[in-house]
């Protein structure tokens, strides 16, 4: 149990610096950032909708019943929007790390009532910054910001709060759990 927790913590960590990496550039170099970031996925997805052309043709039993000539018009088209026009993907990214934030913000605050089951008096902390990334989660969804580029800086600025409550959340859980185990240790003894 010792050992999961200390890999889940470093993953927490490399997430949380990769997060705040991300949201810095989004803040301050937000323009060239979200047209980066558009070209890589936008390419990605062109990649993706060649390799559905390559597998209907090599697949020439199966066609029938295959839609691969579709999903490789709808990725191709998809990734030529995103690299011919960049700053579209500012209006969905939003949107995307809204409902992923909303997503985890949720665990977090499931992990918050789980603590509070083992009656330790972390569960108020971990409560309270699942509750507070939730909210980040929900404007970001619901983003009422226009333009592409306060956007980025907006979700730079939640990417990074979002980065330092979880590490923060990370940090209370594992201490946590290393005291749990460390108790079960000494009652095992």
């Amino acid at each position: 149990m010792e050992k999961e927790t200390k890999g889940i913590f470093k993953t927490s960590l490399l997430s949380t610096f990769c997060f705040i990496v991300m949201g810095l550039f989004l803040i301050f170099k937000s323009s060239s950032t979200i047209e980066i970031i558009s070209y890589i996925l936008g390419g990605f997805i062109i990649a993706l909708g060649v390799t559905s052309f390559i597998r209907y043709y090599r697949n020439k039993e199966e066609r029938l019943f295959r839609f691969d000539i579709v999903y490789g018009i709808i990725s191709s088209l998809m990734g030529l929007l995103l690299i011919l026009n960049p700053h579209a993907l500012a209006k969905i990214i939003p949107v995307i790390l809204g409902i992923w934030i909303t997503i985890s913000s949720a665990l977090k605050i499931q992990m918050a009532f789980s603590l509070k089951t083992y009656q330790s008096n972390m569960w108020k902390m971990t409560l309270v910054v699942g509750l507070l990334a939730l909210l980040c989660g929900l404007i970001l969804i619901f983003n009422p910001f226009e333009g592409a580029l306060v956007i980025t800086k907006i979700i730079g600025i939640f990417l990074i709060i979002y980065a330092i409550m979880d590490l923060i959340s990370s940090y209370m859980v594992n201490r946590i759990m290393n005291k749990t185990a460390i108790s079960i240790k000494k009652d095992v003894k």
